[in-house]
């Protein structure tokens, strides 16, 4: 080859080497593209995962309608814990207004949505615009944060509300994307990036994968634990990952603003309300308070009140002293400086359940930039009477503090309806009435307040100031509602629920309270009707599954009622066979079809032998069919897989006393409540078991303590076996 032959050869070289650079660069970016549209293409075309948005459009008798979509909590938790949407389906818009109410669990109306903010206003609004039609929607969720609230804003589109009333703030820390306190990887990637883990959520690709890596999880970490979810979130008040959380906090509200605006709405931005009197959840008071408890319990709060003043002296940051202080202001009658040290005393809580002032603020900050603000935090400032009558707890309000809610939004909103050519036809209506329209009873009251109660009874509840104050008053109101509630009271209550059913066939609240209480008076053949009528509109309504499949178990139809029964988990939830099987087998052992109970629990422990909860419900089988080695034998598996389960150590005592050995009894009802310090049956079970050894004093400790916890004491002996 000549000189210039080489030279011509080399710039030839030269040049290439870029192109095969650029090549091979796009190779190396579009292989894994093409891969993962290949895969996500197969896992469409195979039907898996989920649709990624919050309003489903579907065809019902020949007409659109919008309904809610059951499964999309699976894209912010993992998919045996996710929470699902109270249930909606609306048609078309046409010329009625149409208000959404987003937010989290106490927008939501947690714990009973049918009595919360949301049909408390539409009760309101009904009773005072007689010639407009209004619909009122629930699209609040237990557990959500502002960043799946600006996912659930842009899905409200297809709605085309006329209002979205938007109010949240207390799960900014705790929430899906929330700020752990030892965040790993993942979660900083996820709680930095919110977009982007929606986006790889949303992919079906995206929900196979992260099915994969929480099946590896065991069956103990798939469990819902509502506020012990998230405990041990713990932040400094001046933290750097709070100032981080109230930036994104704003962030997202002034996104939450902007995408409701973009198709036509109006937002509505509300600040949030707080138990002005509840204790922080972590304080940081470590002192001994003992001889401020005794001033307190003798009526020397001037006294208590300089106690806490040298504390909080001594620890200026801490919220529990703030909290005492404000206690002892409000018992020496000045609830003005009472209610700002409440306020201080939540804005410098460590464990963040609830709103704090600087959220609030940026929410009153929104009334300056044209945004409807509707200030409900202030509201409830001058309900300081009587906290506990409006709140269940820190933030959840009774039906009481949702009517107040929904009533101060009602009558804030009356200039917009004005606006739009609408007069209010009658004033707001007073609670009694529209208590009475949500067909609110003395036995909702007391379904209610048992969920509470047992609510109470877990951390991080049961660890705050002042528990036995709080949960005694719970416990005496259950006590007393019990003794006025009569069976001829609940059928009264279903005679009712059954005539306002075909007057309101389209009231799914309505419906479920009477399919369970048919359920509860043993009625199944009434109980089905009326699943299967709520199922003919809401097909995947997961507690109509849920009730309709225990029936047919009881009914005598077994697989159809598992079958139906995994259909009202999760799509998707790795274990909803398990959790069926496990539903039936406690049907078919209330019934005293044990075999079959048995067989059941079998089948799931032969395909995942680490389920705590199927051992723990065979061990009890096996204690009733006085099989004691074979139920020890369960109780021990059960801890095995899920160690500080204290209703098995619980029951090992149980069958120790059976077989008169008091001393294992004891030793096993002292694990108990050590991992559970206010399980009611253990502590019932150690009053007993002191009692016969002869340790009187032992047992009346015990049994104080029970006084205030039990709400079956005071009951006859045959009410007690009856329950």
């Amino acid at each position: 080859m000549t000189e210039n032959n080489s030279r011509e050869a080399g710039k030839i070289l030269i040049h290439t080497r870029p192109i095969k650079l650029l090549f091979r660069l796009a190779l190396f970016i579009l292989a894994p593209v093409v891969v993962l549209m290949v895969a996500e293409a197969f896992f469409r075309a195979v039907g898996y995962g989920i649709e990624p948005r919050f309003v489903l459009r579907d065809e019902s008798n020949g007409r659109t309608v919008f309904r809610d979509n059951p499964d999309i909590g699976k894209l912010w938790f993992a998919p045996d814990l996710a929470r699902s949407p109270v249930p909606f389906v609306v048609g078309e818009k046409s010329n009625q207004v149409r208000v959404v109410v987003i937010g989290e669990s106490a927008a939501m109306g947690d714990p009973a949505p049918a009595y919360g903010m949301a049909p408390a206003l539409a009760s309101i609004l009904k009773h005072r615009y007689t010639n407009q039609a209004i619909e009122v929607i629930n699209a609040a969720m237990t557990a959500i944060d502002s960043s799946v609230l600006a996912h659930i804003a842009r899905d409200l589109a297809p709605l085309k509300p006329d209002l979205v009333l938007v109010y949240m703030g207390n799960n900014e820390i705790v929430g899906p994307f929330g700020f752990s306190s030892k965040p790993s990887t993942s979660e900083l990637l996820f709680s930095e990036n919110i977009r982007f883990a929606s986006w790889a959520r949303s992919l079906r690709f995206g929900q196979w994968y992260r099915d994969q890596w929480h099946a590896r999880k065991p069956p103990s970490e798939q469990t819902w634990r509502g506020l012990g979810q998230f405990a041990g979130r713990e932040f400094e008040p001046n933290s750097v990952t709070l100032r981080r959380a109230h930036e994104r906090y704003r962030r997202n509200l002034g996104e939450i603003v902007k995408v409701i605006r973009s198709y036509g709405a109006v937002p509505v931005v509300c600040t949030m309300a707080s138990r002005l009197n509840w204790p922080p959840f972590a304080g940081a008071g470590h002192k001994d308070v003992s001889v401020a408890d005794a001033m307190e319990a003798n009526g020397e709060w001037r006294g208590a009140y300089y106690l806490y003043r040298q504390m909080l002296d001594e620890n200026p940051d801490s919220a529990e002293w703030r909290y005492r202080l404000g206690r002892s202001l409000m018992a020496m009658g000045e609830p003005a400086e009472a209610i700002k040290l409440y306020k201080q005393s939540r804005d410098l809580d460590r464990l963040r359940f609830r709103v704090d002032s600087k959220m609030n603020r940026m929410v009153r900050d929104l009334a300056e930039q044209s945004v409807l603000m509707i200030d409900i935090e202030t509201l409830f400032d001058s309900y300081w009477v009587e906290p506990h009558r409006f709140f269940w707890d820190h933030v959840h309000l009774t039906p009481d503090g949702n009517f107040l809610a929904a009533a101060k939004i009602a009558r804030e909103l009356e200039s917009w309806f004005e606006g739009r050519g609408m007069k209010a036809d009658a004033p707001v209506p007073g609670i009694d009435q529209t208590l009475q329209d949500l067909l609110y009873t003395e036995l909702d009251r007391l379904n209610v307040s048992t969920v509470m109660h047992g609510r109470m009874l877990q951390s991080p509840l049961s660890e705050v100031s002042h528990h036995r104050e709080i949960v005694g008053a719970l416990t005496e109101q259950i006590r007393a509602l019990r003794s006025q509630i009569t069976p001829a009271f609940a059928e009264k209550v279903r005679e009712i629920l059954t005539e306002e059913s075909q007057r309101r066939p389209n009231d799914h609240h309505l419906l479920m309270r009477l399919a369970k209480l048919h359920e509860q008076m043993g009625d199944d053949d009434k109980t089905r009707s009326i699943y299967e009528r709520i199922l003919q509109t809401w097909p995947r309504h997961r507690g109509a599954l849920q009730g309709l499949g225990r029936s047919l178990v009881r009914s005598g139809r077994i697989e159809e009622g598992i079958a139906t029964l995994e259909q009202a988990e999760i799509k998707g939830a790795r274990r909803a066979f398990a959790v069926a099987k496990i539903e039936a087998s406690s049907v078919l052992a209330e019934i005293g079809q044990y075999d079959k109970a048995v067989s059941l629990l079998d089948d799931v422990l032969a395909r995942e032998s680490g389920y705590a909860q199927a051992w723990y419900n065979r061990g009890i089988i096996m204690n009733r069919l006085e099989k004691f080695s074979e139920a020890e034998e369960n109780f021990n598996s059960a801890l095995r897989y899920q160690p500080g389960m204290a209703s098995a150590f619980n029951n090992l005592g149980v069958i120790a006393l059976k077989q008169e050995r008091r001393d294992d009894a004891e030793h096993f009802f002292l694990l108990a409540v050590k991992n559970d310090s206010l399980l009611i049956s253990a502590l019932r079970n150690l009053a007993m078991v002191n009692m016969l050894k002869g340790d009187w004093e032992e047992s009346l400790r015990y049994s104080r303590k029970l006084s205030y916890l039990d709400p079956e004491i005071g009951e006859s002996s045959d009410a007690r076996k009856n329950q």
